[in-house]
This record gives C-alpha cells, sequence and structure tokens, in this order.
C-alpha cells in the first residue's frame, strides 16, 4: 500500500505526544496505518522568514494535511504581526489550503 504524503499541523509546545504517537502507529507493522509523515522536525530558529520557508516547502510537498486541534491551538502566538495569522497552526492550515492539499481536522481534549 502506498503511503499518502501527510503534512501533520501541531501545536508543538503542547500536543507533539499525537504526533509521536501516528509515527508509532506508522512503525507499526502489525497496525494497518501508513503515512509518509512531511512535518518539519523541531526547527530551530527564531527568524519567523525561516520558519516559514521550512513549513511552506514541507506543505507544498504534501496532499494532505492533518491538523491537530488541541485546547491551545487558536492561542495568539508573541510573533502573530510578523507570521501574518494567529499562529503557526492558522499559517500551516492556510498554506496547506492555497496549496490544495486535502485538510482533515481531529480535535483532541474535548471539554
Amino acid at each position: 500500500m502506498a503511503k499518502k504524503k501527510v503534512f501533520v499541523s501541531f501545536d508543538y509546545e503542547n500536543d507533539k505526544s499525537y504526533k509521536r504517537l501516528l509515527e508509532a502507529w506508522d512503525a507499526n507493522p502489525n497496525f494497518d496505518f501508513f503515512f509518509s509523515d512531511l512535518s518539519s522536525k523541531e526547527i530551530n530558529s527564531s527568524s519567523v522568514s525561516v520558519v516559514k520557508q521550512v513549513l511552506s516547502k514541507k506543505i507544498n510537498d504534501a496532499t494532505y494535511t492533518l491538523v491537530i486541534v488541541g485546547k491551545e491551538a487558536n492561542k495568539q502566538h508573541k510573533d502573530h504581526k510578523e507570521i501574518g495569522y494567529k499562529n503557526w497552526q492558522n499559517y500551516e492550515v492556510a498554506k496547506s489550503k492555497k496549496h490544495e492539499n486535502k485538510l482533515v481536522a481531529v480535535k483532541i481534549g474535548c471539554v
């Protein structure tokens, strides 16, 4: 079975455990779950333009975007003006829509 090219959008500070669970499912040969994770690893840069460049490349290489919507998903980022969106997840979703990726959102931590 061919793996889907998926960019996973998630709040790195709060929801990375869910992203790691997806990676574990993919690595488990006894679990029928396959995807090519095109998400970026932690980007060690404080430059918004560098982060945008890396994220845009990864999103453009994907055909699907899975958005993990945690309780902090809509929190305003300190660099929101420079990002051009409320936060990085909003940026990733907008870029994914512009690239015409198929979008799937999963809400976690429902209250």
